[in-house]
């Protein structure tokens, strides 16, 4: 068994060796995908103003969403299976750790400012990836384990002792 240790210090095994047999239920990357979307969606609005000043604003547009499209590196990040999750090595991705929803005590996505997807395991341990598709990544792993994101935990937890109150409809 072949293991590669990486600068986060994280223990990747070679993909072929997890033995994933599972159904994959989406794969998670770096590159953000829905913001050159928007920005181009943006530069056909600005277009319709057909102004100098849209024209201008089109081709800053376009000019973003082609920076982002040529010249960010994309790479895969996390791979949700229906029985598992691996986080794939950043340098390689050959490469990965497979974490079963019995490992994992919560997770978290962090959408402000860090991009953040961590992993709290029962162990202890906090795996933590980051990707622009973060989005994507809570949407997965809400399929895979709602009852382990972080806001469930820390609402059971607090559960019988009414420091969480919720509105009524």
């Amino acid at each position: 068994m072949s293991q590669k240790k990486n600068r986060r210090g994280y223990d990747f095994k070679d993909l072929n060796e997890l033995n994933e047999t599972g159904t994959l239920l989406g794969r998670v990357g770096y590159k953000p995908v829905s913001s050159v979307y928007i920005l181009c969606i943006a530069a056909a609005l600005f277009l319709l103003i057909g102004q100098l000043f849209g024209i201008i604003m089109a081709l800053i547009c376009l000019a973003g969403a082609g920076f982002i499209q040529f010249y960010v590196t994309d790479h895969p990040v996390m791979d949700v299976y229906d029985d598992a999750v691996i986080f794939l090595d950043p340098a390689d991705a050959s490469a990965g750790i497979r974490y079963t929803p019995a490992q994992v005590y919560k997770w978290t996505v962090n959408k402000d400012s860090s991009y953040e997807i961590s992993v709290s395991l029962q162990s202890g341990d906090i795996h933590v990836a980051q990707s622009y598709q973060v989005s994507k990544a809570n949407r997965l792993l809400k399929k895979l384990m709602a009852e382990k994101s972080e806001t469930r935990v820390i609402q059971n937890s607090y559960k019988g002792t009414g420091l969480i109150s919720r509105k009524k409809k």
